[in-house]
């Protein structure tokens, strides 16, 4: 059987393999908490600023300063609701966690269809070469 580069696609993803299987997990996405988190209300008047999953501050317009106390806290309270929100969204640049066990079961899973499929086209091609060089095969 002719070898169609399948012992190289089976190396590569060997040493791929190898590879997943030192990688150790990382953080979880939902682990990482974002830098900073802002939530605003009243027109952004009110802003309110998560940091490390923690309230940071709290920053007040003056001209929110004329509202009804009650008027006021809502517009903290949702201020505040909104950079909690904004701060249990996926942080900007923190790359999705990947599973590096089932990433390797899968390349596995791949790297063994490959063969067979390789394998398979190889036999295909020798049985057309060996057609091809029996007598009378030639057509003119």
């Amino acid at each position: 059987m002719a070898d169609f580069g399948s012992t190289q696609v089976d190396q590569l993803m060997a040493q791929m393999r190898q590879t997943l299987d030192t990688m150790r997990p990382g953080p979880q996405e939902a682990d990482v908490p974002r830098e900073d988190a802002v939530g605003e209300a009243a027109d952004g008047q009110v802003r309110a600023v998560m940091r490390a999953g923690r309230l940071d501050s709290v920053r007040l317009d003056p001209r929110v300063m004329r509202l009804a106390s009650e008027d006021l806290g809502e517009h903290i309270v949702s201020a505040v609701n909104a950079a909690l929100a904004a701060a249990q969204q996926p942080a900007a640049g923190v790359p999705a966690t990947v599973d590096p066990a089932r990433l390797a079961e899968q390349l596995r899973e791949v790297q063994n269809a490959s063969v067979r499929q390789m394998s398979a086209f190889g036999q295909a091609m020798d049985d057309v070469l060996a057609r091809m060089r029996e007598p009378g095969s030639e057509r003119r």
